[in-house]
């Protein structure tokens, strides 16, 4: 079981590297020019710096498995074209996933499955349990889409609110009711080996069964 866990969070979290930036960049407008990718990026900042300028931006990233497309405003951070794993599946990946930052909780779906957290409780819960990774934010995985030297270009654009909505037709499992249950099964069983008492039955848990 616990190999489990770590699997699916390990695809989750790696794979969406996704979280919440207040931050924001001053909006005057900054020179342009070209990355060893040919493509037009502002002179004095990151792709990272782009998504944090304050204002609408869209960006499009060119990697390996395919084109990532990035949309951003104000501290809500939306990714298509991630790999997304889900919990009851986590060996069969779905392609052209989306994750969706909106300052508090993270979404990420494909198809009509998903799965939801709040980035604060996950880390919360990170110390109680063994072998959780920490979450990363957007940022570290902006940082290391640019580290690999994949091309990408970015622009203001007009973004709906509509956007940075999670769709109300794909069914989200709560990632923190899950880890918390869990926490409490561990919780329970360090106090029964603690008195002596092992009860082999254990509470089912949905994503597991």
């Amino acid at each position: 079981m616990k190999k489990i866990i770590i699997l699916t969070l390990a695809l989750s979290f790696c794979l969406a590297g996704t979280g919440c930036a207040k931050k924001k960049q001053p909006e005057a407008a900054l020179p342009e020019n070209k990355n060893q990718s040919g493509l037009t990026v502002i002179a004095d900042d990151t792709l990272t710096g782009w998504l944090k300028r304050g204002r609408s931006v869209e960006c499009s990233l060119s990697s390996p498995e395919g084109e990532i497309k990035i949309s951003a405003k104000n501290d809500k951070i939306r990714i298509d074209g991630i790999t997304y794993a889900p919990m009851d599946a986590p060996n069969e990946p779905v392609k052209n996933g989306v994750s969706l930052t909106d300052g508090d909780m993270t979404y990420m779906w494909g198809g009509g499955k998903g799965t939801k957290f709040s980035l604060k409780k996950m880390q919360e819960l990170s110390g109680e349990l063994d072998g959780i990774q920490e979450q990363r934010s957007w940022e570290d995985t902006a940082s290391e889409w640019e580290s690999a030297g994949l091309g990408y270009n970015c622009r203001e654009a007009d973004l709906s609110d509509g956007l940075f909505t999670p769709p109300a037709d794909v069914v989200f499992q709560d990632l923190n009711e899950f880890m918390e249950g869990l926490a409490n099964i561990s919780k329970e069983l360090e106090k029964a080996m603690g008195n002596g008492q092992f009860d082999m039955e254990t509470p089912a848990i949905e994503g597991l069964e």
